[in-house]
């Protein structure tokens, strides 16, 4: 089984920092897809448009693009300030994190 983690960089010159807006554009088509399977519909033709996202998700030590390490696991947010950077950047990197069972139980990205 690999372990997948993602850019922890909060630096918008990474390729694959969190802060990149192509990873919005992820979880609507998430979203999007999530409520066609709940309603019954068929959500399988948007799949392939899910591939185009999968550089996030790495499987080595540091960033590809960056070098910086990567996060594997999700980080507690209960003891940040709700309005501060750090707060928004750790919920990202966590929603982020989240996003790779998701994607694997899809069949978009490995096991």
């Amino acid at each position: 089984m690999t372990a997948y983690g993602v850019c922890r960089s909060p630096e918008e010159r990474c390729g694959l920092a969190l802060s990149s807006p192509e990873i919005d554009r992820l979880f609507e088509l998430l979203r999007v897809i999530n409520a066609r399977a709940l309603a019954g519909g068929n959500s399988a033709e948007l799949l392939p448009h899910l591939r185009q996202y999968l550089r996030f998700f790495q499987s080595l030590d540091t960033c590809a693009h960056c070098q910086q390490p990567l996060a594997f696991v999700t980080q507690p947010t209960a003891r940040l300030d709700p309005n501060g950077a750090e707060y928004r950047h750790t919920r990202r990197m966590n929603e982020l994190l989240d996003a790779i069972p998701v994607l694997q139980n899809l069949g978009v990205l490995p096991f």
